[in-house]
């Protein structure tokens, strides 16, 4: 639940500003980058925060 918040909450204010819809998908995708590193790097979550 928490990575979709993370997409979709950039995603939202950038559209609500008028970025077009690629520039607001990039900002939604580097939002849900904090949860990515957990998957990918096998860090403990509380030391990337």
């Amino acid at each position: 639940m928490e990575p979709l918040v993370h997409l979709a909450v950039p995603f939202a204010i950038n559209s609500l500003l008028g970025l077009r819809l690629r520039w607001a998908l990039v900002a939604g995708l580097v939002g849900i980058m904090p949860d990515l590193d957990v998957l990918f790097s096998y860090i403990d979550r509380s030391a990337t925060r």
